[in-house]
């Protein structure tokens, strides 16, 4: 501290010694300022500070100086306060003491000394100023080392449950397009990722496939605006790219570890970056050794420290993630598998239906050729048997030519030669021919079904004495 920022307060009663200590300590280049009583101590200490006060052991109006230095030294513990005193006696040093009192001079004064006395208490205000502010920062900075852990543990106790939602989400449903849509939406509103990528790993098709990019429409140096929204970006999305491809996409879902690109990347690989310099990280989603997934996000080159540990701390929540999906491509393939067993069984039902009308068509075509070798045999003898009919019949009719008789012999070779129609066309069906179609003479057809059923309508009725 320099001489002329000195400030010194003199508490002396006796005009003369409180002058010639101001006197001296002006030539010095200290500030001093005399007060001789004790309202006057206190108007001087009202209206300024002082680094150092000096005060007579036995003010005037019986104000004890031990008293008022122990008022002192309560009120600024920091600030030097010397008694001075002409009565030197034990009593009064080990009070002075006790109280804290910082020098014990003895009058007259030697200016000499008094000069060290205050170089001394100076030096020793100064120390104790400054181990204050070394408390105080030590004291401050254990506050903002508190602060910043409260905060990090509400920042934690924050992606705790937000980790906690992604993972319930995860497993609120059995469809691939919904658990992505519901985590990917999830992550960027809970601050977790700037931006996100989802692609999905085809193992059939050896291929991984963009699915999902979004991004916050207000990013400003790595910070989302409170007014900011997701959108979904379609260019990246439904590219495609072979497992075996260079393309670090390719390559994250070929190896299954996690890739660092430190150049910003362009569109196609499918990450929205805010900036023309960040780091792209691509995460594999794996369940046990297969990579499901792969989600990708960027950040500033100084956050990459940070961002790898964001993502390491994700590793549990990213695991569920993995389960939701391998859950889903089984409860989808089971579906899948599902519809293939109905139609193989509707095919096997008809099939069967199809081997059923097979089967039934052969009986019946075997019943049919057994009816008609059947038919055969019996046309034939029905045949030989109304060839004996009609031969009779003919030379019935050529020996005679009573009219009464040629009427029954017509209607004898009428009757034969109907039952040889019948016989054949009963042969026919039953062999499968169709029938020939011609005309008909229709009175004659009736003549013939009037005759034909004579003996049933009128001479049995007339035998038993009734008249049709």
């Amino acid at each position: 501290m320099e001489e002329a920022n000195i400030h010194l307060l003199i508490v002396e009663d006796d005009r003369s010694v409180a002058s010639a200590i101001v006197r001296w300590a002006r030539r010095r280049g200290f500030t001093a300022e005399l007060a001789l009583d004790l309202d006057e101590c206190r108007r001087a200490l009202d209206e300024g500070s002082f680094d150092a006060i000096f005060v007579d052991l036995r003010l005037s109006n019986g104000v004890d100086g031990l008293d008022l230095s122990a008022d002192l030294i309560a009120e600024d513990p920091e600030r030097p306060v010397v008694l001075m005193t002409a009565y030197a006696g034990l009593e009064s040093a080990q009070r002075a003491v006790g109280i804290g009192i910082f020098e014990y001079m003895t009058k007259p004064i030697d200016f000499e000394y008094f000069s060290n006395v205050v170089d001394r208490a100076i030096a020793h205000r100064s120390r104790l100023i400054a181990s204050r502010n070394r408390h105080v920062e030590a004291v401050e900075e254990a506050h903002d080392q508190l602060l910043r852990a409260f905060e990090d543990l509400q920042e934690k106790e924050r992606l705790l449950a937000a980790y906690g939602d992604i993972a319930r989400l995860a497993s609120s449903s059995l469809e691939i397009d919904e658990i992505i849509d519901n985590v990917g939406r999830h992550i960027l509103q809970a601050g977790i990722f700037p931006n996100l990528m989802i692609a999905l790993v085809d193992h059939d098709s050896q291929t991984v496939q963009v699915v999902r990019s979004l991004v916050h429409t207000k990013v400003r140096d790595g910070v989302v605006a409170p007014d900011s929204v997701l959108t979904l970006t379609t260019p990246v999305v439904g590219i495609p790219y072979p497992l075996d491809d260079p393309h670090i996409l390719a390559v994250t879902a070929r190896t299954g570890r996690m890739q660092i690109d430190g150049e910003r990347l362009d569109d196609s690989a499918g990450v929205e970056t805010q900036s023309k310099q960040e780091v792209a990280y691509f995460i594999p989603i794996k369940a046990g050794a297969r990579v499901l997934a792969v989600l990708a996000t960027a950040s500033r080159p100084e956050e990459k420290s940070s961002m790898i540990s964001q993502i390491e701390s994700m590793a549990p929540v990213l695991d569920q993630f993995a389960g939701a999906l391998d859950h889903a491509r089984l409860y989808r393939d089971s579906l899948d598998y599902g519809a293939a067993l109905s139609r193989i069984n509707e095919e096997l039902e008809r099939e069967i239906e199809e081997r059923k009308r097979a089967e039934e068509a052969v009986v019946r075509l075997e019943r049919l050729g057994a009816l008609g070798e059947m038919s055969a045999g019996v046309s034939h003898n029905l045949n030989n048997i109304l060839t004996g009919v009609l031969g009779p019949a003919e030379m019935v009719g050529m020996l005679t030519d009573d009219p009464g008789v040629l009427r029954e012999v017509e209607l004898i070779m009428t009757s034969a030669l109907r039952a040889r129609d019948l016989v054949a066309r009963l042969h026919q069906a039953v062999r499968g021919e169709a029938d020939q179609l011609g005309s008909v003479d229709l009175n004659r057809s009736i003549e013939e079904a009037v005759r034909a059923g004579r003996p049933r309508w009128k001479d049995e009725p007339e035998s038993l004495g009734r008249d049709v």
